[in-house]
């Protein structure tokens, strides 16, 4: 499908389904550690979507989705992967609309109370454009929920310091394999939004995360130790694992 109206994307929408679909094959939320950062998400999501018509953008293997049905007046997705589509569509039957496409080529009247990016963004090759065009399936007064990675987390942090990375907005192995373009900091991500022409209505950093991905996927957290190390996050915000930002158009 060509998309018309937002030609500045040029053929990286093409380059980007092939490496989604190859992701997609292999990557499965519920059998990593971002399980756990999908439910975090959630969590702050959930009070916030009660009885509105939401857009979820990117569902992966529906983790997210799963829950938010449950708490949604109407749930629509967009997610670009094919396979991830077909599972969803297939365990997950109280969806509204189901858009097989990147937000970018999505052909719809449809305007949003919510819009979710929970894990998005830093995987946007021109995220002040994909914000943009965000905006535009707002209804008046409608709010983006966003969350990314914090670039300076612990764990990170860590890493340098056992000189696995050469900074802390250096790629690590798993910047690499999932094409994360974005180095996100709290003062990074709120200037995004502003600068995509925005108001930050709330933002904070949450959660600590001392090891790497594959080192925690290892470690089984209850929900005990979950929840303080949630907390902990926004007690010390600048070595938080994750980032949250709410906020709506300017002209609203």
């Amino acid at each position: 499908m060509e998309n018309k109206n937002n030609k500045y994307v040029g053929g990286i929408i093409m380059k980007n389904k092939s490496i989604i679909e190859s992701i997609s094959e292999d990557y499965k939320v519920k059998d990593d550690y971002d399980y756990i950062n999908t439910m975090l998400a959630f969590d702050i999501f959930k009070n916030k979507i009660h009885g509105k018509e939401v857009l979820e953008i990117g569902c992966a293997d529906g983790i997210m989705s799963e829950q938010l049905v449950k708490y949604t007046k109407y749930l629509d997705i967009v997610e670009p992967s094919k396979n991830y589509y077909q599972l969803v569509k297939k365990n997950i039957k109280d969806i509204r609309n189901f858009f097989n496409c990147f937000l970018e080529e999505l052909e719809t009247n449809n305007k949003y109370d919510v819009i979710l990016c929970a894990g998005i963004i830093h995987h946007i090759e021109n995220p002040k454009n994909f914000l943009k065009v965000v905006g535009g399936f707002l209804n008046p007064n409608g709010v983006i929920l966003a969350t990314v990675p914090n670039i300076t987390s612990l764990h990170r942090r860590i890493g340098v310091r056992m000189g696995l990375l050469k900074d802390e907005y250096g790629d690590s192995e798993r910047n690499k394999k999932f094409h994360q373009f974005g180095r996100y900091d709290i003062d990074k991500f709120k200037t995004l939004f502003i600068d995509s022409g925005f108001k930050i209505l709330e933002y904070y950093g949450y959660m600590i995360k001392p090891f790497s991905s594959e080192i925690m996927a290892r470690i089984k957290l209850n929900n005990k130790q979950i929840k303080a190390m949630f907390e902990i996050g926004k007690e010390f915000q600048n070595i938080s694992s994750q980032i949250f930002v709410a906020a709506k158009k300017y002209n609203d």
